[in-house]
């Protein structure tokens, strides 16, 4: 079922958050049942992307989801803030990402039909692999009711300068800068557009932050526009820019501790989160 619920904005400030919430049709033993908190992958950063949106197409889009009902488990999917909701989408933004997931795992609990126990494991992949690990290291100190068991991220968005630069000649590396500029402008009053892109490409920037991927007409509008956007289109490279660089810096986990088991996974012959950028990162961990 689709859930809206309570959260908070990437400012602190109240906010509501849609979602998914899926609940096995099993009796739940008597010390209540575990909790998957699925944080979904880049699908957009239009309200209009939110997964829960799409309807029963995007289910499939869990992975694992058949497999954690069987096995008992309440699995809740944010959409994150913005996505489905008229505030702006804090695309990768961290902090945002984390107390959405923290936030429905809270109001998975408040579903008296769920049964959901305080256990719970985050896991996503790309953008939900960054989500995953900031709701590891938010989650003792934003919602120390919940027992956070496990983090699992595929594939993760880690060193966002690293992740920039090594992509930024590339079609989808433009993509993937266009959102997170235009979303960025929208989330932290200190950044602005023409800071960091030329004057002509701005309205492209602007269009293809209203395109989802998550269709395939999103993926060919997205495809032409990219074409369009040359490599020029940045005046300056916001990971070298202030005031850009402190919050690229500032979304690179973890720079807080996860008490949990972590798992990291990442694909050999991944073109846009490369292997050597978490080679290097789960070292770090």
């Amino acid at each position: 079922m689709k859930i809206l619920y309570r959260s908070r904005s990437y400012a602190g400030d109240p906010t509501a958050v849609s979602g998914l919430l899926f609940v096995p049709t099993t009796a739940a033993p008597v010390s209540g049942r575990n909790v998957v908190a699925f944080t979904h992958g880049t699908t957009g950063v239009a309200s209009g992307c939110a997964p829960s949106n799409i309807g029963p197409s995007y289910w499939s889009a869990i992975d694992g989801l058949a497999r954690f009902l069987q096995a008992g488990d309440v699995v809740v999917a944010p959409d994150y803030q913005g996505l489905g909701t008229s505030a702006p989408h804090a695309y990768l933004v961290g902090e945002a990402e984390a107390t959405a997931t923290l936030d429905e795992v809270r109001a998975a609990r408040q579903f008296a039909p769920a049964h959901a126990s305080p256990r719970f494991v985050v896991w996503g992949a790309s953008q939900g692999g960054q989500a995953a690990l900031f709701t590891g290291q938010r989650a003792t100190s934003y919602a120390p009711e919940l027992t956070l068991l496990g983090v699992a991220a595929a594939a993760p968005a880690t060193d966002l300068q690293e992740l920039f630069e090594a992509n930024r000649n590339t079609p989808f590396g433009r993509i993937l800068s266009a959102y997170t500029i235009d979303a960025w402008t929208q989330v932290y009053s200190q950044l602005h557009l023409d800071q960091v892109v030329t004057r002509a490409p701005q309205p492209i920037v602007k269009r293809l932050a209203k395109i989802c991927i998550t269709e395939r007409k999103g993926f060919l509008a997205v495809g032409v526009l990219q074409l369009t956007l040359k490599l020029s289109y940045l005046k300056q490279l916001p990971w070298e820019t202030e005031p850009w660089k402190a919050p690229i810096a500032e979304n690179t986990p973890v720079r807080t501790e996860i008490r949990a088991p972590i798992i990291i996974a990442q694909g050999d012959a991944d073109p846009l989160v490369r292997p050597a950028i978490n080679a290097a990162f789960a070292r770090r961990l």
